[in-house]
């Protein structure tokens, strides 16, 4: 059977359409089946290929490097499809690319449709879905009543869903840029999951991997190291660190520490026996010591040692500061009461001194 190559040309087509006729073009060489090209780059009506129904336009390739729908414009959309129920664009191939489109001055692919998928491109071992434009998106779908763009990898083979390609945005031309739309005023993006958000860092274990916040001027605001490190930033122009958790545990904050402490949001509010608790502190041992793997001198007392004299806190192997500051408290009011008793001892003997020193005489 020899090849069928069909060329048709934008009147071609559009005479056949006006009288409702139907095209089928088959081939089993490597030639093209269906080329349009219309040469009016005026008319923002003209189009090389244009399809409506249930599916807008659909292409399906099989062989090595085969392309299912391909589109190429110099001026506006490489590939236009439209569906009031099913897929505004659907391109299907085993080897190569589902959807290829490319413009320079519009949008390469753009689907609409009104209850399915605007765009979709299905792939065996290439790329799905592609469009390059260099003025302008190279892929765009939207949908009345559903979701404008579905993208998904292989559910079982452990690849991403999307992955962005290098662009030179910070520089170094390596970086994937997720970016709301330039043209719409405080435009925001939203992750929704009907599960966790999970963000793996440094999967190629290549250098030292973040996750950063930074701000309009670029300074960094808020800062997650693949070690665990969690820093908090001012963001100014000076940009000084105002929290830092390092991945040891040691926590610096440059300001104050403000616990919580409102009555309202206590219970089982009782007095306490200062000098009970003068009592039991005296029997806390006091030790200097450092943390295993950090040689930093410290002094206090073992948490163990607290909890079995006061039985405070959800743990024996820490101390919160809100109790200790407590048991101190209340240490340096049992203290005071002590030291006004014997003021007033101190006082009585005084005067008893005074006066027997004068009837001496």
């Amino acid at each position: 059977m020899k090849p069928i190559i069909v060329v048709i040309l934008c009147t071609l087509l559009s005479s056949v359409i006006a009288n409702a006729q139907k095209i089928e073009a088959e081939s089993s060489a490597s030639e093209t089946v269906i080329h349009a090209v219309n040469s009016n780059s005026v008319s923002t009506s003209s189009r090389g290929v244009y399809g409506e129904g249930y599916h807008g336009l659909e292409g399906m390739a099989k062989g090595a490097n085969g392309i299912g729908v391909k589109g190429t414009s110099t001026t506006s959309t490489g590939i236009f499809g439209t569906s009031t129920s099913g897929r505004g664009v659907w391109g299907d191939s085993e080897s190569s690319y589902g959807v290829l489109g490319g413009s320079d001055e519009s949008i390469a692919v753009y689907g609409i449709s009104g209850l399915s998928a605007g765009v979709l491109g299905q792939s065996t071992s290439g790329s799905g879905t592609s469009g390059t434009s260099t003025n302008s998106y190279g892929l765009h779908g939207t949908s009345q009543n559903f979701h404008g763009a579905w993208i998904r990898g292989n559910p079982t083979g452990g690849f991403g869903d999307i992955v962005l390609g290098g662009s030179n945005y910070f520089g170094g031309n390596d970086d994937g840029v997720i970016m709301s739309d330039p043209t719409l005023i405080g435009s925001d993006i939203f992750l929704v999951s009907n599960d966790a958000v999970v963000v793996e860092i440094d999967n190629d274990t290549t250098e030292s991997g973040s996750f950063e916040v930074w701000n309009d001027i670029n300074r960094e605001v808020l800062i997650l190291g693949e070690d665990g490190e969690f820093e908090i930033w001012n963001g100014a122009s000076t940009n000084d660190r105002r929290l830092w958790l390092q991945s040891d545990g040691d926590l610096f904050i440059d300001g104050a520490l403000t616990e919580g402490s409102d009555r309202h949001r206590k219970e089982n509010i009782e007095s306490v026996t200062e000098a009970y608790v003068l009592e039991k502190i005296m029997k806390v041992p006091v030790y200097s010591w450092n943390y295993l793997g950090d040689k930093t001198p410290h002094m206090g007392p073992i948490a163990q040692d607290f909890y079995g004299a006061f039985g405070l806190g959800e743990t024996d192997t820490g101390i919160s500061s809100v109790d200790i500051h407590g048991v101190l408290l209340a240490s340096v009011q049992a203290l005071k009461q002590e030291n006004a008793e014997l003021r007033e001892k101190i006082d009585y003997l005084t005067e008893r001194f005074e006066e027997l020193e004068r009837n001496h005489r």
